[in-house]
């Protein structure tokens, strides 16, 4: 019955999808507090976050790096959306039916038509459609009617030259995990202020529908063909790979031969004939510095990969929103992130960097140049400007989960982060070269900073896989998994 029902909650998205009416009915909106652009959203935005990590709420904002203004980090962008009834309970019936959606073959992932506003300017060919993945699956099965659509924003689907302040696309982000509600915009900031890598522009934005706040979101530039032109300037032509598989520019000319070659390698030689390979291991220490849970170091899958003109590809960054957090802990192992609890695969050419020394060696090296960089009270103040400019816009979020306490609590802990992760990685350095305390607690002859587990002998970087035994007994993220081991 349960089957049947979804079979025909299917059927009339269909037959919706097909009848909709796209003209005349569109619902003017009206913002939380004015939609003028400036950020003014009541009486209470703006002010003070006192539970920010004892920060007085000031703070310095980032640079503009030649971000269209719609990121600008000084305002607290409001925008609305009219969407037709017929669209939104399209929408919504997406949102809620993702999966069955998914394996009846059907695109989850719809553009609907909206009339778009931003202060005094309205856009009226503008579409709209979900985005996410686990964190969608996570929010429609825990968190009922404060469930939070995340969105896609884009001009360019009616006119393909369509743009808004000069950018084709606009992401909105919230997964239900960021109590601070700023973890991806600071992930992006302190990529591209404090390690000069590239990194999405980012600021935060309150979301009108219909009339009524739906919700505080990081507003973030959308990774493209613009994107690479704005930080690759020298090098635009590339072709761009979501995950290392899925085409953003030149479609219909891909270096196919190349990405085939990247996925098939398995040693230093072959990643090295098709690979950056200094930009890529510095891309990803600045992940691990980040202590970033979701990216491509601490799960190889939220990444993009760009083929820079004749020194092959790189990783960029994706998914800063687990940023900053990993469960409140900070002595995560650069190298050995998932001794730590996770379930996340390790990635194919981390792997094999790691299991070479001169690579590794070179990996190491990177942490080293960028934690140089790292500067607490600078990236601290950005927490205690952003925290203070979003603190009403938080307050009055339908769709908050936790307490204004508990948000506060987060921002604290955010802070702390900040501080304390490049303390660990700079013991952990010091463990690498010997400065330090370099302590072998298993007696194996690896100590702590080079082992995977220090609590048993028969378990690090030397050791000879055991079949069957379902331990990693040589520290290579996998179980069994070795010439003559099936995998567990």
């Amino acid at each position: 019955m349960r089957k049947l029902g979804v079979v025909w909650g299917i059927a009339l998205w269909l037959v919706a999808g097909c009848s909709g009416n796209r003209e005349g009915n569109a619902i003017t909106a009206t913002g939380v507090g004015g939609n003028d652009g400036t950020g003014a959203a009541g009486a209470d935005t703006g002010a003070a976050g006192t539970g920010a990590g004892g920060g007085t709420g000031g703070g310095m904002m980032p640079s503009a790096r030649g971000c269209s203004d719609l990121f600008d980090q000084a305002t607290l962008v409001d925008y609305s959306f009219d969407i037709s009834a017929d669209e939104w309970a399209k929408i919504d019936y997406e949102f809620h039916n993702r999966d069955a959606l998914k394996a009846a073959g059907i695109d989850y992932k719809t553009y609907h038509p909206i009339v778009f506003h931003y202060g005094n300017e309205t856009v009226n060919d503008a579409m709209v459609r979900l985005k996410g993945d686990s964190s969608w699956v996570i929010t429609v099965s825990q968190d009922g009617d404060k469930a939070r659509m995340q969105f896609v924003v884009s001009f360019e689907e009616v006119n393909p030259a369509g743009k808004f302040h000069g950018v084709s696309k606009i992401v909105l982000d919230m997964p239900n995990d960021d109590h601070t509600f700023m973890q991806e915009r600071l992930g992006f900031t302190t990529m591209a202020e404090i390690f000069g890598m590239p990194a999405p522009c980012a600021n935060s934005a309150r979301v009108t529908i219909n009339g009524q706040y739906y919700g505080l979101y990081v507003n973030e530039e959308r990774v493209g063909g613009n994107y690479i032109k704005r930080v690759f300037p020298e090098a635009p032509d590339g072709d761009l790979y979501e995950g290392g598989w899925s085409p953003k520019t030149n479609e219909a000319m891909l270096n196919k031969a190349k990405l085939d070659a990247f996925w098939a390698a398995h040693d230093i030689a072959a990643m090295s004939a098709v690979v950056d390979m200094q930009a890529s291991v510095t891309e990803w220490a600045a992940e691990a510095l980040l202590n970033d849970a979701d990216g491509y170091y601490g799960g190889a899958h939220n990444f993009y990969l760009y083929d820079y003109a004749d020194k092959g590809y790189r990783w960029l960054l994706d998914d800063a929103d687990a940023t900053f957090g990993w469960v409140g802990r900070s002595d995560i192992s650069p190298i050995y992130w998932w001794t730590r609890g996770t379930t996340q695969d390790a990635g194919q050419h981390y792997l094999i960097v790691m299991a070479d020394p001169t690579w590794r060696a070179n990996y190491v090296a990177a942490l080293r140049q960028l934690l140089a960089s790292w500067d607490v009270a600078r990236i601290q103040s950005w927490v205690d400007a952003f925290a203070a400019q979003i603190e009403g816009a938080v307050e009055q979020d339908p769709h908050r989960l936790r307490s204004m306490e508990d948000h506060h609590e987060e921002v604290a802990l955010m802070r702390q982060v900040i501080a304390d992760r490049p303390a660990y990685i700079a013991k952990f350095l010091a463990c690498e070269d010997g400065s330090g305390d370099s302590s072998d607690a298993d007696g194996d002859g690896f100590g702590w900073c080079n082992d995977c587990d220090d609590n048993n002998p028969g378990v690090n970087p030397g050791a000879v896989e055991i079949c069957a035994n379902g331990i990693d007994d040589n520290c290579n993220r996998y179980a069994d998994v070795e010439d003559g081991c099936a995998a567990m």
